[in-house]
């Protein structure tokens, strides 16, 4: 466009044109490098989210050990015992 022109108005138009496309393709690069830092945190969280999870499993784990240790040396009542508790009758 701009080496067809024969005058200013064209080169004008030809640097309002090119203006516009370096406009457009400094918004689609700063849209790329949201998308990208957006795409890196949700892969962050979902590691995050992941390393939680093994976490809690270890946990529960540790706390089932812990449980059975106590039951072994019977710091802890089994399943089952007396029941012979009373509810009142106007808690039924």
């Amino acid at each position: 466009m701009l080496e067809s022109a024969t005058s200013a108005a064209e080169v004008l138009e030809a640097k309002e044109q090119a203006s516009l496309v370096y406009d457009a393709a400094k918004r689609a690069a700063r849209l790329a490098k949201a998308k990208g830092a957006h795409d890196e945190l949700i892969a962050k969280i979902h590691r995050t989210q992941a390393d939680a999870l093994e976490l809690e499993a270890l946990a529960k784990r540790r706390l089932a050990d812990e449980y059975d240790a106590a039951r072994k040396d019977e710091e802890v009542a089994g399943h089952g015992g007396a029941r012979n508790f009373k509810v009142k009758e106007d808690n039924l």
